[in-house]
C-alpha cells in the first residue's frame, strides 16, 4: 500500500495568483470540493482546523499545524488523522513553480503512522480528492 499522494497541474495564472486564491480559507467552502472549510491562519506555526469530504463518501475535521508558508512557493501542515498519537498522520503539501506560462502545482501528501497499512485503500482514493481539488483551485485561479 502507497503511504504518499503526489499530484501535479499546470494552472494559467502566476504563482501569485494560485497563492492568493490557496491561501483564501473564507473562500473554501464557495470553489473547494474536498477541503469544504477551512479555519485559520496559513503562517508558520498557526494553527488550522480542515473539514475534509472525500468523493469516496467519508468526512473528517482534522486540526493542522502550518508547517511552511512561503508565499507564491509552498503551504505546508501536518496534521493526525486519527487524534491519537503515532497511528496515521499526513504531512500535507502545496508546492508552486512558475512556469512560462503560469504555475505548476504538486499536490502532495506523506502519510505515517502504524495504521497507515490498514488505511491504505482510503488513501489511494485520495488521490481523486486531490485531483478534484487541483481541477477547482485552477478554475477559481485562472478564471480572476
Amino acid at each position: 500500500m502507497p503511504n504518499s499522494v503526489m499530484t501535479d497541474i499546470d494552472i494559467d495564472a502566476p504563482p501569485e495568483r494560485v497563492w492568493e486564491v490557496l491561501t483564501d480559507l473564507a473562500a473554501y467552502p464557495r470553489w473547494n470540493p474536498f477541503i469544504v472549510r477551512a479555519e485559520g491562519t496559513p503562517a508558520p506555526g498557526a494553527r488550522l482546523k480542515l473539514r475534509i469530504k472525500s468523493s469516496a463518501g467519508w468526512s473528517a475535521t482534522n486540526k493542522a499545524r502550518v508547517l511552511d508558508a512561503v508565499p507564491g512557493v509552498v503551504l505546508r501542515w501536518s496534521a493526525r488523522l486519527i487524534p491519537i498519537p503515532g497511528l496515521a498522520a499526513g504531512r500535507h503539501e502545496f508546492a508552486l513553480s512558475a512556469t512560462e506560462t503560469g504555475t505548476r502545482l504538486r499536490h502532495s501528501e506523506q502519510f505515517s503512522g502504524a495504521l497507515v497499512p490498514l488505511i491504505g485503500k482510503l488513501l489511494v482514493k485520495t488521490e481523486r480528492d486531490f485531483r478534484l481539488l487541483n481541477e477547482a483551485l485552477k478554475k477559481e485561479s485562472e478564471n480572476a
